[in-house]
């Protein structure tokens, strides 16, 4: 098996490696095991969701406001890769009750960027809003500072959906936690959460200068590029769309579909610049402007 890592060049992955990688017979890449070559490490523990025990799945409680009644627990109904999610149960499919989940502590530098993802899907039905996703930051002596809120009341659709992140860690602090909500406003019951994995981003920290922002230094997210994309030429988007294999274990379709942060060198962006015959500088463009859309 051959992989690209974000910003790396294309490896040979021994056996080993790719079983931790690949999570069913389809080929299908799990985010959360990913850690090859260059690539930072995934620092939330069970962040694939496969190590359970007693139907709960290890590392990930319960976290208020949870409706009594509602519940957190391990399923093999769903999952996005592998045999297992996370699976947050509101008693009711209404306003009258909301469950959410909180992972293990990860450790962070302070000032520094991260980048993360969460993949989540309804199950049954689909709601037009209602899932949250926030990142609490604790001190040195693991005693809660403050609240990130990332996203807010998003829609959760019934396939499974990715959502991606990137976030600085305040002054001050040492450790992060991720909490993900099913609220109140969501109508599906049921929501599945699956491949959850928070990375430090290369190369920003210790930002002195005003003028060089975290902005500037990081990566674009998948959605962010796809938008700037679209936004340089309509159709461009269904036009690689359209040009992707369908072989899900082929390196260009792994590459369309699970790139977290899209870099000029990675697969993800060479495969569009030829699709399109874009030059160098257009692409640099596209990345550069992907920077600043809002996901």
């Amino acid at each position: 098996m051959t992989v690209t890592p974000t910003g790396g060049t294309q490896q040979t992955v021994p056996a080993a490696i790719a079983a931790r990688v690949l999570g069913d017979a389809n080929g299908k890449v799990r985010p959360s095991r990913l850690e090859i070559g260059n690539m930072a490490a995934n620092l939330c523990p069970n962040g694939d969701m496969e190590d359970v025990a007693g139907g709960a799945v290890i590392g990930w409680g319960v976290l208020a406001p949870t409706t009594a009644g509602s519940t957190i627990s391990a399923t093999t109904t769903t999952a996005y890769a592998g045999t297992t999610s996370l699976l947050l149960t509101k008693t009711t499919a209404d306003a009258n009750s909301s469950v959410a989940s909180v992972g293990s502590r990860m450790p962070v530098e302070p000032q520094s960027v991260y980048g993360g993802s969460v993949f989540a899907a309804a199950i049954a039905n689909a709601s037009a809003s209602g899932l949250n996703i926030s990142i609490f930051w604790y001190d040195k002596n693991d005693t809660f500072s403050s609240t990130t809120p990332i996203f807010v009341n998003l829609p959760i659709p019934l396939d499974w959906t990715e959502r991606p992140f990137q976030v600085r860690a305040p002054a001050g602090v040492s450790f992060a936690r991720i909490g993900i909500y099913n609220t109140a406003a969501s109508t599906a019951q049921s929501v599945a959460v699956d491949a959850v994995v928070f990375r430090r981003a290369s190369g920003a920290t210790g930002i002195e200068d005003a003028a060089i922002t975290p902005l500037k230094l990081y990566a674009p997210t998948r959605g962010q590029f796809f938008r700037a994309l679209e936004n340089s030429g309509a159709g461009r988007v269904a036009t690689v769309t359209d040009a992707v294999p369908s072989d899900r274990g082929d390196a260009i379709n792994i590459a369309f579909n699970h790139t977290t942060f899209v870099t000029q060198a990675g697969a993800l962006a060479q495969f569009v610049k030829t699709t399109l015959s874009l030059t160098d500088a257009q692409l640099a463009a596209i990345i550069t402007a992907a920077r600043s859309v809002a996901e």
